[in-house]
């Protein structure tokens, strides 16, 4: 996936759980760094913890989509 632009994203957004399109993310915002492992998962972590406030900040988290609910039980 790497090299996806705004669009392919966009597109992609739709058919990808929340997980699959922060791994998407955090490897497009990575770039080309010595660190690159590292960097990865800084942002991966970042954005999950992102996807986890706006989920608990939501007023309805309780229609959240069956696939949702089925990571959470994972």
């Amino acid at each position: 996936m790497t090299g996806c632009n705004d669009f392919e994203i966009r597109m992609l957004s739709d058919r990808l759980s929340l997980y699959d399109l922060a791994l998407l993310l955090a490897e497009g915002q990575t770039g080309d760094v010595r660190e690159r492992w590292a960097v990865f998962i800084d942002n991966l972590a970042r954005i999950t913890d992102t996807f986890a406030r706006a989920r608990a900040a939501s007023k309805d988290s309780a229609d959240a989509s069956s696939e949702d609910a089925a990571l959470l039980m994972a």
